[in-house]
This record gives structure tokens, sequence and C-alpha cells, in this order.
């Protein structure tokens, strides 16, 4: 399974790529694409396992300027081959119908002779079924969906008809959804959003739960109505934790602290940490006989 991580710009994944010689997956958005865009998708592309573009319409649909259909398709016609998929535009993220707003801009995409990736937002007015019976290679489930496991089990369970179609999921990495479905990718933020508030992610193996993964406060601003479960400081596995960041980083606590780069050093141990839940999810996959 592929964990696709958003919001990443060539900067850091040049520095991680630098430290820690992999490559990880990336799902840019169109809504925000800048200057960085050429740099991810030609300059450092083979830093990359994998690069996918989001219509990010999620991002916009309340911006007084919306994503224009017309627009997204001149950009897919000139960038499309720079993407190992591409994600359709969809307007109305209602969950009980089948809206014909966003497959018209799915068939207007096909039309020009784009293959975009339709995504499902509702679960029982036909759109399953209408995908299914047009035999779309990969097609993605909305994030509403994605912290529910028993919709995820019910949209897999209609697809096993189907094994060879490829299933996306926004915004989750849900270790203990995950291994129970044969996703084939997801995205997530985690990874900068919890560096932003000065967290780092740690796989912990004396966790008793089946995520093992906890955030451990280091430093900068957080939410007061929200404050830290651990702090690096007073780590009820501190030593552990110092030993993983010495062996895989080569990191001390004070690295992340550096005033240049503390913030960049605590990116780059988010960044791996999800590149290593991409392999436990992986390997846990294997042993459920959804790989083989």
């Amino acid at each position: 399974m592929l964990i696709y991580q958003s919001s990443l710009d060539s900067g850091i994944l040049n520095c991680y790529y630098q430290i820690m010689g992999q490559r990880v997956s990336a799902l840019l958005s169109y809504a925000i694409l800048g200057n960085d865009t050429f740099e991810m998708a030609h300059t450092h592309r083979d830093k990359l396992i994998s690069l996918i573009l989001d219509s990010g319409s999620w991002t916009d649909q309340r911006s007084p300027f919306p994503t224009d259909i017309d627009e997204y398709i001149e950009y897919l016609g000139r960038a499309a081959k720079y993407f190992d998929f591409y994600i359709n535009l969809d307007q109305d993220f209602s969950e009980d119908v089948f809206s014909g707003v966003n497959l018209a801009n799915l068939l207007k995409m096909e039309k020009k002779g784009l293959k975009p990736v339709p995504v499902i937002h509702s679960l029982y007015a036909g759109e399953i079924e209408y995908y299914l019976d047009r035999d779309y290679p990969i097609v993605a489930l909305g994030s509403s969906y994605a912290t529910r496991l028993d919709a995820l089990k019910f949209v897999f369970e209609k697809f096993e008809k189907k094994p060879d179609v490829k299933i996306h999921i926004f915004g989750t990495t849900n270790y203990d959804n995950l291994i129970e479905i044969p996703a084939y990718s997801v995205d997530s933020s985690s990874w900068g959003t919890q560096g932003k508030y000065g967290k780092i992610a740690y796989w912990n193996p004396e966790s008793e739960e089946t995520d093992k993964t906890e955030y451990i406060y280091v430093r900068g601003y957080y939410h007061l109505d929200q404050p830290p479960k651990h702090h690096f400081v007073t780590y009820w596995c501190k030593r552990q934790l110092e030993e993983y960041l010495e062996k895989t980083f080569n990191f001390t606590y004070h690295d992340l602290l550096l005033e240049k780069t503390g913030y960049c050093n605590i990116q780059i141990v988010n960044m791996h940490h999800y590149v290593e839940l991409e392999k436990r999810i992986t390997a846990e996959h294997r042993k459920r006989g959804f790989i083989s």
C-alpha cells in the first residue's frame, strides 16, 4: 500500500532524500499549485515513488474563486504526463445522492481525452455500481468515510467482484482501519500538521495498542485546549526514543531544537514515520492475503 504525503514541498523532500536515501510518494493539490510544482514534478521526480494530483476542490469549496473545470482540463492537457493519476473535479460532496455535477465534470474531462479518477461520495445512490459497470481501473473514496471502518468494508466488499480495481482513500492513515481492508493507497498531511505543532511521530514497540504510533511534543506552538499527551523530556520511553533518533537519523534531542534546522529535522522524522507505516500496513496486507 502507498501513503501519499500531501502538502510536501521540494525542499523537505530533498532534505529527506539526502539524509535517508529513500523515496516517498506525494500528492499535490491543483488548488494550491505554485512555483514549486515544477521542482516536484520534474527536478526532484527521481526522489518520488509516485506523484498524483488532487483537483483541490475540497480545499477551495468555500473560496470565492473555486476551481474552474475548463482551466483544470487545460492544465491537465499540458501536465497530466507528470502524474501517475489525477482526481476528477468534484464540486458536490453530498452523501445522499449521486451528484450530476461531479458526473458531468468526469464525462467532460473524459471527452477531452483525459482519464480522471472518480471519487465515491454516496454509498447507496448507485454511484459505486456506476463505476463498477464502467470498469474504472482506479477509484477514490471521499474523506468523509475515511475513519468509518463499516463504510470502508462496505465499499471494498462491493468491489470484490473486480479485484483488479485499485482504491485510493482520501485523508487517512488510520492503522487500525487500513490493516483491515486491501486499499491500494491513501493520502494524509499528518506528517506536516504534527510537525507544525512541534510533535514527532514515533512507533513505540513498548505500546500495547495495535497502532503503536505516539506523538511526542518537542517545541513550539500548540492549542491550549489540546495540550500534548507526551512531552519529550518526560516521555515514558524517552531512552528508547533517543536511541531510535540516533540510530535512524543520527539526531539528538538538541537537533530538533536548533533554530535553523530543527523544524526541518522534525519534519524528516515525521516523514519517515509514514514511510515505515506504509511498510507496516503492506506487511499486514500480505499476512491477510490481500497481496501476494
